[in-house]
């Protein structure tokens, strides 16, 4: 359930029938006491399969609340609204707010380097924590099945609402995130070098921030690992973060997907993609992703979308369809990628150990024998690394 000091936080107009979800316009929302407004947008996502069952006037729905980057306003979800419609699991309602005017979503500079040179408005998270906790109320939600998801910027607008604590979520959904502030600089020519100080020690404190998270009941991320905005190093030490305390908290581990430069929804080229940026949908737009979000019970453990068969592949092993994990490595050089399966006894040792990781039942690691040879796979980087530390990409996916 969301909660959060509704006392203080309750809308005077809040709505009293459902239908206040059907309103195509801009929203406004206002606290009982004291200063600040939440403009937001909100849509009713339908399944768009053949005659989906509508829901009835007394049904509660599922609520997805989405954080935009900044190159997005909240009526993205009007206009993505038929793509998550295809994929849509279940009838839920998806909200989305407005950046406030100037601000890097909870951080006082909108400027482009504004998550480095802002400082965090402790009050302005607080205000939509409220307003996430007063939807949850709103008719025609289900205060049990609420979730919160963003991608680059608004990724860190979720994490630090997670940080505040304040908001038990049924899970959160992370693409190419960042923090306040950042470690690694030295792909980031665009930061001045008198103000990496300053960006390290931010960062640091943003950790710690991490480190007392509210938990969820269920969190996901995606990143890539050619991420050239938001470095996959310090995607790597937030997500850490985030795990560390989810286990403090006997919740699940961060469920991670890294992706390869080609699983990007575009390939990057000297024209298009040029920072790798670009992997909105591989994150949020199919089926496995609401349905961990919402979800209430057991998690699937590979939540991305399936993959088809490729034209010569070892399906001897693998039947298509039988709907099972299985996990690959890289064996390919000069930058061409070649995909091998595991053999049958290395993959049922990484599917059990990667489902007691996702657990926290496990470690982030499993020894496994390639060819005679002995190979440590991190599950948090998804790579296969030998003794002398070759390292090499893992990926892990069901047949349809």
């Amino acid at each position: 359930m969301v909660t959060a000091a509704r006392d203080r936080s309750r809308s005077p107009t809040q709505p009293q029938e459902a239908s206040w979800c059907l309103d195509s316009g801009l929203r406004d929302w206002h606290p009982r006491q004291g200063p600040g407004r939440v403009q937001y947008s909100v849509v009713l996502i339908t399944p768009a399969e053949a005659n989906p069952r509508a829901p009835t006037r007394e049904a509660k729905l599922p609520l997805a609340v989405y954080f935009p980057g900044l190159g997005d306003k909240s009526t993205v979800v009007h206009e993505r609204a038929a793509d998550w419609a295809k994929v849509a699991p279940e009838h839920f309602l998806l909200v989305a707010p407005e950046r406030p005017k100037n601000q890097w979503w909870f951080l006082d500079d909108g400027s482009e380097l504004g998550w480095i040179r802002g400082n965090l408005r402790p009050d302005t998270v607080d205000l939509f924590c409220d307003w996430i906790a007063d939807l949850s109320e709103y008719p025609g939600v289900d205060h049990d099945r609420v979730g919160l998801f963003g991608f680059s910027a608004g990724a860190y607008a979720v994490a630090e609402v997670l940080a505040r604590g304040r908001l038990c979520l049924c899970g959160a959904g992370l693409g190419g995130i960042h923090g306040h502030g950042q470690e690694h600089l030295d792909n980031r020519p665009d930061v001045p070098e008198r103000e990496a100080p300053e960006a390290r020690r931010k960062f640091t404190t943003f950790l710690q921030r991490l480190a007392c998270h509210g938990g969820a009941r269920w969190i996901g991320a995606v990143h890539g690992k050619t991420d050239q905005e938001s470095d996959p190093r310090d995607a790597q030490q937030i997500l850490e973060a985030l795990s560390r305390r989810q286990g403090d908290l006997g919740l699940p581990q961060v469920s991670v997907r890294w992706l390869e430069a080609e699983e990007q929804d575009f390939r990057p080229t000297k024209k298009r993609n040029r920072s790798h940026h670009s992997y909105f949908d591989a994150s949020f737009v199919h089926a496995g992703f609401f349905s961990n979000l919402f979800s209430t019970g057991v998690r699937a453990e590979c939540w991305w979308p399936k993959m088809q068969p490729a034209a010569g592949q070892e399906a001897e092993l693998h039947l298509k369809g039988n709907g099972k994990m299985y996990f690959q490595w890289d064996a390919g050089s000069n930058g061409k990628k070649k995909w091998r399966y595991y053999d049958q006894e290395a993959n049922s040792l990484l599917v059990k150990s990667y489902a007691e990781y996702q657990r926290s039942a496990g470690g982030p690691s499993q020894h496994i024998a390639v060819a005679g040879r002995s190979y440590v796979v991190d599950f948090v980087q998804m790579e296969q690394i030998s003794f002398f530390n070759e390292r090499r990409s893992v990926r892990c996916f069901n047949w349809t």
